[in-house]
This record gives structure tokens, C-alpha cells and sequence, in this order.
């Protein structure tokens, strides 16, 4: 099997990308849609998804153990949150 050799820091224009593209453009975000999509190892996309949820661009539809998956958080659910 050959190893892959994926970023284990970000660079400015990589975290950049990511912040920007992920909460837009990914319906099901996963650690390893995140390892696919750019290229980064799994410690990388766990602390990407943890702060994009924190931040509120993304949330958590279920999790499972260490199995998380997120989804954007689109028009309408910024509405709700708002009348809340």
C-alpha cells in the first residue's frame, strides 16, 4: 500500500480555502471527506470541522463514536436560529 503523503500543518492560503469552501460547497462533511478533498491527515480535519462547528458555519447531524458527520448550515436555518 503506498502512504500517502498528506499536510500535517496548514499554510495560510490552505486554511484559507478550507474555511471558505467547506461551509459552501460540501453537503456531508466527514473526516475523510476533509483527508480527500485537501489533502490533509485526520488531526488536521478533526480540529478544521471542531472550529467550523464552534464558529456555527457547520453542524453536527449524528455521531457515533468517533464517526461524526456535519452538514452546512443553510438560509433557513440561519432564519431559525435568528428567531430563537
Amino acid at each position: 500500500k503506498d502512504k500517502r503523503n498528506y499536510r500535517v500543518v496548514f499554510n495560510d492560503e490552505l486554511y484559507q480555502r478550507v474555511v471558505k469552501e467547506v461551509p459552501k460547497k460540501m453537503k456531508i462533511i466527514t473526516i475523510y471527506n476533509m483527508i480527500e478533498a485537501y489533502k490533509i491527515n485526520g488531526s488536521l480535519a478533526r480540529r478544521i470541522i471542531d472550529q467550523l462547528a464552534n464558529d456555527g458555519k457547520i453542524k453536527e447531524v449524528d455521531r457515533h463514536g468517533a464517526f461524526r458527520i456535519y452538514t452546512r448550515i443553510g438560509e433557513t436555518d440561519k432564519k431559525v436560529e435568528v428567531s430563537k
